[in-house]
């Protein structure tokens, strides 16, 4: 309701780079491969049996 507006204050933390952030998949990006160990996930569903353990204190 008048006055000035506020101005706006951003905190950059030190050693953060600042300027033009490029594009996904620009030039300046480098491709980077990750290595995988190979261990394939456990089958989807595989993994449900909690399910038929007793409760804790039903014994």
């Amino acid at each position: 309701r008048g006055g000035h507006p506020a101005a706006v204050v951003v905190a950059v933390a030190p050693g953060t780079p600042a300027g033009a952030v490029p594009e996904v998949g620009a030039p300046e990006q480098e491709v980077v491969d990750i290595p995988l160990d190979g261990t394939p996930a456990p089958a989807r569903g595989a993994y449900g049996t909690a399910a038929a353990a007793p409760a804790p204190g039903a014994l």
